[in-house]
């Protein structure tokens, strides 16, 4: 089975990367396959122009333990956090299907706490 958009090269052990599905200033989201497990995950990896940043690395690092340290159905849960074959940083999570937040917010304003 091989999930891998050969475009992409990012290599995770572990992991195969499918797709981007977003990215901003810190970097992208991918959607990708851990292996072991065969589960579809959503893959965070790192900019590269940060990847040499040792202060945002240690925060990168600091926010999957925290999120690590969460159990909440509002909360992803955490599932790796490393350093790749290829130099990148990555943070492995739950994916969650739906919409995008920002786009909702973009869309219907505010969203009472209790959504």
């Amino acid at each position: 089975m091989n999930h891998v958009d050969m475009d992409i090269s990012i290599e995770i052990q572990g992991y195969d990367i499918v797709t981007e599905l977003a990215h901003g200033n810190y970097g992208a989201v991918y959607l990708g396959v851990q292996r072991s497990l065969n589960r579809l995950v959503a893959v965070k990896i790192l900019a590269d122009d940060l990847k040499r940043d040792k202060e945002y690395i240690k925060q990168f690092y600091h926010e999957a333990q925290v999120a690590a340290q969460l159990s909440h159905p509002n909360v992803v849960q955490a599932y790796d956090v490393g350093h790749a074959i290829t130099e990148h940083f990555y943070f492995a999570m739950e994916l969650v299907d739906g919409e995008d937040l920002s786009k909702k917010i973009k869309r219907d304003g505010k969203i009472h706490w209790r959504q």
